[in-house]
């Protein structure tokens, strides 16, 4: 066995994934952010309890959630809300199950329908794990190469193992097609649906008492966002729905967005002029007459270009705005 191998394979079985870090940061005395698990988590307390926006991507990230909410207050969570369905926002949703979890109709559906072989690969596993570690005992001795990629393999489904232990999916049992106010005595959130945008199913919490806007994934905050066309993503009603939560915030209301920092209104302002320019430029484009691999190769908005995720997203995101154009223009027909 060659000495790079044996050093390889001898890597200890037992070794921990990397540990998870959420950072909390207090908004004021009563509103708590939470970010590292995937997109961003919010805890609202009130005289009655405490309602939190979103849950994380897993049960693990879920439970250091919840844990820091626990030390910010000790009042129970009584409510959570997903803002939709996507698994960065929901995959935590077991570890709020003693609360009344609410969603849009549309959220919880698709949770039910998309996630449901995802979640079960994460809940098995541990198996896996069991089995990659009796398969790498058995090549380590006589396979350094075999034993390698098992490693390899084995490490991978140790992350899953440690991030979903116990993994269940829970879409919301409680479910809205409007809006609806949840009463926490002091303080009144508003849930509000204003129709598609990032997906058929987005839901923000306006929290008045607080001056306080939560949104989802309706604002990627500098960040190039995700448009889900297959979940109902509609980007010309969402630039109306931001023209709508802009004229709901005054220049002091905290904007909590799906990822990237708090920001205020202009957050709301900035993704809206993002996703027109988007927009007028895959139609410019479209009726210039170059083909969809020509519009994703040289369409750069580079007024953007120091969003984050950039380099990666751009061109999925002119993709889906000409699918929806194409859509659009079919209808009409």
């Amino acid at each position: 066995m060659r000495l790079s191998a044996l050093i390889l394979v001898s890597i200890s079985l037992t070794a921990l994934p990397q540990q998870l870090e959420i950072n909390a940061e207090p908004l004021s005395e009563s509103v708590l952010v939470l970010t590292g698990g995937g997109g961003n988590v919010t805890a609202v307390v009130g005289r009655e309890g405490v309602v939190v926006v979103d849950t994380f991507t897993s049960p693990a990230a879920a439970r250091l959630a919840r844990e820091k909410i626990s030390e910010f207050s000790h009042k129970p969570v009584r409510y959570v809300i997903n803002t939709h369905y996507h698994a960065d926002h929901t995959f935590g949703n077991q570890v709020f199950a003693d609360a009344a979890i609410i969603a849009h109709s549309n959220c919880a559906s698709r949770v039910a329908e998309a996630y449901a072989e995802r979640a079960a690969e994460y809940a098995a596993a541990p198996a896996r794990v069991r089995q990659l570690e009796a398969d790498f005992r058995d090549a380590v001795e006589s396979d350094a190469d075999k034993a390698a990629r098992i490693k390899e393999e084995l490490d991978r489904e140790r992350r899953l193992a440690a991030l979903y232990e116990g993994m269940e999916l829970v879409p919301a049992p409680l479910t809205i097609d409007g809006g609806m106010t949840i009463n926490l005595g002091d303080k009144k959130l508003k849930l509000l649906h204003f129709g598609p945008g990032h997906t058929d199913g987005d839901l923000v919490v306006f929290v008045p008492e607080d001056n306080l806007l939560i949104t989802g994934d309706l604002v990627f905050h500098h960040s190039i966002p995700y448009i889900d066309v297959g979940a109902g993503a509609d980007v010309q009603a969402w630039i109306g729905v931001l023209e709508k939560l802009y004229e709901m915030c005054d220049r002091d209301t905290k904007v909590i967005v799906g990822h990237g920092d708090t920001g205020g209104r202009q957050a709301l302002a900035d993704q809206r002029d993002y996703l027109r320019d988007l927009w007028k430029a895959v139609d410019d484009a479209r009726t210039s007459g170059k083909t969809l691999d020509e519009a994703k190769a040289e369409l750069k908005l580079e007024k953007y270009s120091h969003y984050e995720r950039y380099e990666r997203a751009l061109a999925g995101n002119v993709e889906a705005c000409w699918q929806l154009i194409e859509k659009s223009e079919a209808g009409s027909q």
